[in-house]
């Protein structure tokens, strides 16, 4: 748990972590705050031996996370932020789903406070792929990580990387990290396709139950928005490199046509996630934006990126697989026509 100046929910966090029926460890990585954050971790650590304060100078989320991935001794790890706090009534159920299933990540549903006080519950996924499931079942089932990916391109990629937990071994031994970058945002989005695309079955396991709330504390102000798009361009790159790792390791492989049609799929997938996280960020703020950072957006979204987009919807309107997808071009195109408009300014 990465905090930093959360002494306002910090005690309600802790509380809905150790009320849980299980053996913990509940790693408090302490990222330099400034606040009465340290000293409400202390009072607990004295109470409770479970909580163990890891104090570092402050760096952003995503090295206090990373930070955790190496330090846990546990078999799974759950990513909560100081300010929110967990819904789950019967953690020991979820572990031994995970562990009779052999699965790498348990996901339910997540609960966000709206911007007036309220709050309302998300799909597990973003998407309606599992809807079929979640209104019949109290557990839903598996899907593919590339029909995942898919699924949140239609109705918006949103990342819920605190809505579960993964298991240790399986983040470690692919190498998935939060990206080092110097602002903090797009980081969840990349875990999350990092996740999803380091093997070609990750074993997924989703249940329609609330399970983590989180506070909705996004600004509208203009600063905020520049400063959350350069959080998106620093991003993209290394997506966009992660992307060519998995098309060259693809080009390697002597696999049948299905196993490289999956692989494909979920390359261009992310491609497109990618190059359109940049552009909604950009069509908000683009205006406002300097020369400087104008000419860097020219530089990312190239003729060459929007030709995998046009790739992309080549395979879905062409392949048999890809067929039960049509409904991913009206996006493409829309997109690419949007792209290509903002490189005629």
């Amino acid at each position: 748990m990465p905090i930093y100046n959360a002494e306002k929910y910090l005690s309600e966090c802790l509380e809905s972590i150790l009320w849980q029926n299980v053996a913990k460890e509940i790693l408090c990585i302490n990222d330099g705050s400034t606040d009465n954050s340290l000293n409400i971790l202390e009072k607990y650590a004295k109470k409770y031996p479970e909580i163990k304060i890891i104090n570092k100078k402050n760096e952003g989320v995503s090295k206090a996370r990373n930070l955790g991935i190496n330090k846990a001794n546990g078999r799974y790890i759950w990513f909560v932020d100081a300010d929110d706090y967990l819904l789950v009534d019967d953690m020991a159920e979820l572990i031994g789903i995970a562990d009779n299933h052999r699965r790498d990540l348990v996901r339910g549903l997540l609960c966000r406070e709206d911007e007036n006080g309220g709050a309302g519950i998300l799909s597990p996924a973003s998407n309606k792929v599992f809807e079929q499931y979640v209104k019949k079942n109290k557990y839903a089932e598996s899907i593919s990580n590339s029909q995942f990916l898919l699924g949140s391109i239609n109705e918006g990629f949103t990342p819920k990387i605190t809505a579960g937990f993964y298991r240790t071994d399986f983040l470690r031994e692919n190498h998935c990290y939060f990206p080092n970058l110097p602002i903090n945002n797009a980081e969840d989005e990349y875990f999350e396709i990092l996740v999803f695309s380091c093997s070609l079955d990750v074993n997924l396991f989703e249940i329609s139950i609330p399970v983590y709330f989180y506070r909705y504390n996004q600004s509208s102000s203009s600063n905020f928005l520049i400063e959350q798009f350069k959080g998106s361009l620093a991003v993209l790159p290394l997506m966009l490199k992660h992307c060519e790792n998995i098309e060259k390791k693809v080009m390697m492989l002597n696999k049948d046509q299905n196993y490289f049609f999956e692989k494909l799929k979920l390359l261009w997938t992310i491609r497109f996630i990618s190059l359109r996280l940049s552009y909604v960020a950009c069509c908000d703020i683009y205006p406002q934006l300097n020369k400087e950072d104008k000419l860097y957006i020219r530089h990312l979204i190239t003729q060459e990126n929007l030709f995998y987009l046009d790739e992309f919807k080549y395979m879905l309107l062409t392949s048999e697989s890809g067929k039960r997808y049509l409904s991913l071009s009206k996006h493409v195109l829309e997109n690419i026509g949007q792209f290509k408009n903002l490189l005629n300014e």
